[in-house]
Formats: C-alpha cells, sequence, structure tokens
C-alpha cells in the first residue's frame, strides 16, 4: 500500500509512505498531530483533498469506508465506545452493519439465517462470552468489547 501526497487542506499536507507486505506502520504524534484524521481520511471516514491511495499497483478510489474495506483497508478507532462500536445496539446488528450486502437478498431484505449463521461465526472466533446474539454490546465486558473491536474495528465481515 502507499500513499502518496495526501492531503487534507487545513488538517495535513502532502503525506507519503509507502507499506510493504508483512510491515506494521505506527502513526504517532501527541493530541493534536492530526493522526486520527489522516487514519480516518485513508479510511474514507474523512475526505482526501489531494493525493492517492495504491494497492497492489493500481491506484484506488476510496470515498467511503465501504470502498475502504472493499480493498482490503480497515480502521480501528481509537475510542471504540465512541468510534468502534454501536454499544446501544445488539452483537447481531453489529456483526452486519458494515456489511448488509453479505446478508441481504438482492431486494435488500436481511436474511435472518444468514444474519444468525454470521453472528454465531464472529462470537465463536473471537471467544465473546454472551447468552445469545441479541444481547446489547454496553452489556457486555470490557474485555469482550475489546475483543470484539480488535478483531472488526471499523471494518467488515470476514470472507465467508
Amino acid at each position: 500500500m502507499s500513499i502518496q501526497d495526501a492531503s487534507r487542506y487545513g488538517v495535513f499536507e502532502h503525506i507519503n509512505f509507502d507499506l510493504r507486505q508483512g510491515e506494521i506502520l505506527g502513526i504517532t504524534g501527541l493530541v493534536g498531530a492530526k493522526r486520527t484524521e489522516l487514519a480516518r481520511a485513508i479510511f474514507g471516514a474523512e475526505t482526501l483533498d489531494e493525493g492517492q491511495i495504491v494497492t497492489l499497483d493500481k491506484a484506488i478510489k476510496i470515498t467511503c469506508p465501504n470502498d475502504a474495506i472493499k480493498s482490503g483497508i480497515a480502521y480501528l478507532s481509537e475510542d471504540r465506545k465512541l468510534n468502534g462500536l454501536a454499544v446501544s445496539m445488539s452483537i447481531k446488528n453489529n456483526v452486519i452493519m458494515a456489511a448488509m450486502e453479505k446478508v441481504c437478498n438482492r431486494y435488500g431484505i436481511i436474511s435472518r439465517v444468514k444474519e444468525k449463521l454470521a453472528s454465531d461465526k464472529y462470537i465463536k472466533k473471537m471467544q465473546i462470552k454472551t447468552p445469545h446474539i441479541d444481547q446489547i454490546v454496553s452489556n457486555l465486558s470490557g474485555g469482550n468489547q475489546q475483543k470484539w473491536l480488535s478483531q472488526n474495528g471499523f471494518s467488515a465481515m470476514p470472507e465467508s
């Protein structure tokens, strides 16, 4: 992945970096250094005014988080309760909200079977301790919320 001359006017300007397979990039800085704004712009939650994002030697256009997700880019929020989870909603709703097309038919109607399968899969994969998929996320322990965010973040359901 390569970020080339990324700018958001009045926020950050001319950011460049290359990230290769197996590398981990940490973006650090003091409060107010605009690292969060940069990460959100790469993810499509904020708009880039200039620059481009390149993955696998191909420039991609990210206009919203769904575009980023489809390109394999995820965002993990600093504040899971404010930006990473819909804590007033159920586990089931949190599973499907970023990838409705995977549980809906062509008319946009949710398949309750697919919804349950996806929820059960995530609960098992992340070893979430919960009595049922309709459990409200705010009622999960902090550790279970952290597991949820670290696996799902602001991202989509994994491929089947």
